[in-house]
């Protein structure tokens, strides 16, 4: 099992629902610090809450898919920090088309992968940039680009995500849920 360091960012039902967005603000601010401290990619796992009862994927839930559409109005380079997992249900969430529930409950995907990396290559650009905005030096910042461009093979290889990898904190090498900060 792989290690990632990162962040655990979990977000409950209403902030969905009532499309508010703004907790991404400090968690971002925190990836982009660690990712410039380490000069590695710091990712974020992205949990929501509230579906556990729901049998459809995050990607199928209307307010989801509104929720993460303004979230990458608002910060184009969160698709840089998303953990394989998250990357997933947010590229999901945003092509709605590229999936159909069938009548047996199996989800039918019909990725079209240049729109995808398209999608996720603009994210990363504006990721980049961002640190380059922030002070990292441009060698360092193509080593994060290039971990994000893993993490596009790592969303697209048949995984079972969670199971896969955890995500730790680069200081403590621990879990770390971030849900002590508030906007």
């Amino acid at each position: 099992m792989e290690a990632l360091k990162g962040l655990i960012a979990d977000f409950d039902n209403a902030m969905v629902v009532n499309n508010d967005v703004s907790y991404f603000g400090p968690i971002r601010r925190e990836l982009i610090d660690l990712t410039k401290e380490y000069g590695e990619l710091i990712r974020v796992e992205v949990l929501i809450g509230g579906y556990n009862d729901d049998a459809r994927s995050l990607y199928e839930v209307p307010e989801v898919r509104r929720w993460v559409r303004k979230l990458l109005e608002r910060w184009p380079d969160a698709l840089l920090w998303l953990t394989p997992a998250s990357l997933w249900y947010f590229i999901l969430s945003l092509n709605p088309k590229m999936f159909s529930r069938q009548a047996n409950g199996k989800i039918e995907l019909e990725m079209d992968l240049e729109s995808v990396i398209n999608q996720i290559g603009d994210g990363m650009a504006a990721g980049a940039q961002t640190l380059r905005d922030a002070g990292m030096a441009d060698n360092a910042v193509d080593h994060v680009f290039d971990q994000g461009l893993a993490n596009i093979k790592r969303m697209i290889e048949p995984k079972k995500f969670l199971e896969d990898y955890n995500v730790l904190h680069p200081k403590d090498g621990k879990p770390f849920l971030y849900a002590d900060v508030k906007p």
